[in-house]
């Protein structure tokens, strides 16, 4: 029978994996998001990929001289919109993870690589991994909800401004 230690080593070893494949999905998908391939990201070939396929492009295409004005209208409309099709989670993860691993490593690892006699924190002070789970959670949750409050509360009027600007540019093209 395995003794509550090495059960609870093996539960954080789990958690730290669950979260590792998490945040590799998190990573890969937000890259996919901005026009690149798995295979730029990881080739590190020292070039940017293609910018120009990404989502703020309607159909993959950036604007042309030669679009017709109900096309660069589209485009436009589709480019002003981009915030709105975010996948905010994803973005409050990702922010949540570098700021609690940035905490993490201030609080616990640099006190303890200048050493346990100076009157630093040790390591074996870390919180347990549930309580670690949960403070990261609290902050992805309240990243979330302030990324979804600007959008409603502020981007939104912005958004449907520049819709109305259209709308009337469309009239007055049309005449």
């Amino acid at each position: 029978m395995q003794n509550t230690g090495d059960a609870n080593n093996t539960r954080c070893w789990v958690v730290a994996l669950v979260f590792g494949i998490f945040l590799f999905y998190i990573v890969t998908r937000e890259y996919q998001q901005q026009g690149c391939t798995l295979w730029d990201l990881f080739a590190l070939r020292g070039k940017e990929c293609n910018r120009k396929e990404n989502m703020v492009y309607l159909l993959g295409k950036a604007p042309q001289a030669s679009d017709s004005n109900s096309k660069l209208f589209q485009s436009l409309l589709h480019s002003a919109t981009v915030r709105d099709r975010t996948v905010l989670w994803r973005q409050a993860f990702l922010l949540g993870f570098v700021i609690c691993g940035t905490l993490f490593f201030v609080w616990f690892v640099i006190p303890q690589q200048q050493g346990a006699d100076m009157g630093m924190r040790s390591l074996a002070l870390v919180p347990n991994w549930s309580l670690l789970v949960v403070g990261f959670l609290l902050v992805v949750a309240i990243l979330y909800f302030e990324k979804n409050y600007q959008n409603y509360h502020l981007h939104r009027f912005a958004t449907q401004n520049i819709h109305d600007v259209v709308d009337i540019l469309r009239d007055r093209c049309s005449e």
